[in-house]
């Protein structure tokens, strides 16, 4: 319910489906419209989002100064000493990379723990590396690891923002073009589980370095100022 008894200028959406008709209500009604990653056609006064796409808009703003991080996370970051690789591949690791990847770096002496996410299934026969199913110190997790290995998601944002090198092991087509974004800018080590190679010391120091610049955690607070801007 409203806050307060003025009646509302500006609605903002974020769904996970089309939503042009309540764009097209508001305008009706003389409502301004923010919407975020939007994908639709009814030509919101603004869109926010990572990546840029060709929609209707009256303004556009993208980029990954964007990327909202979770404030547990964030109250930790930056954290860019640390110990072990950690592997966390998405909510479920549909491909199996993960596991993978984690047998790899074990054969190469390195300590490795897998984060199975919420949806993922542990394997019947427990792995000579560390597991955690989706564990509820996480964001500890992720800010005390040396170096890690993430899908092209949310998760890789977190670590970027932690000052994590990461490399990355793309889930969906979608994930690879975001994955190939950051790597175009030097945020992350590599993409694709047939480049997986251990990273020496200055290769870890200086993506860790540019991830943390890439995403430096204020992305909540850009959005916010550029809907105030628009609702002024």
């Amino acid at each position: 319910m409203p806050l307060t008894n003025q009646e509302a200028v500006l609605q903002l959406l974020d769904l996970p489906y089309a939503h042009d008709r309540l764009i097209v209500e508001a305008r009706s009604n003389g409502k301004k419209t923010a919407t975020l990653d939007y994908m639709g056609t009814g030509r919101p006064d603004l869109n926010i989002a990572i990546v840029e796409r060709d929609i209707p808009a009256g303004e556009h703003l993208f980029g990954l100064k964007y990327a909202i991080i979770r404030s547990d996370v964030l109250a930790l970051a930056p954290h860019f000493v640390g110990d072990g690789v950690v592997i966390m591949i998405g909510g479920s690791d549909i491909l199996g990379h993960g596991y993978r990847a984690a047998a790899q770096l074990h054969r190469q002496g390195l300590a490795v723990t897998q984060i199975i996410g919420p949806l993922g299934k542990a394997s019947p026969d427990p792995p000579a590396w560390q597991t955690a199913q989706n564990p509820n110190d996480l964001a500890k997790r992720l800010a005390t690891c040396d170096w890690a290995l993430s899908n092209g998601g949310g998760s890789m944002f977190e670590l970027m923002c932690l000052g994590k090198a990461i490399h990355v092991l793309p889930q969906t087509d979608a994930e690879k073009r975001l994955a190939e974004m950051v790597l175009a800018h030097g945020g992350v080590l590599g993409i694709g589980l047939d480049q997986l190679s251990v990273p020496t010391e200055p290769q870890k120091h200086m993506v860790a370095n540019r991830a943390h610049q890439l995403i430096d955690g204020r992305g909540l607070d850009r959005i916010v100022a550029a809907i105030e801007r628009l609702g002024a």
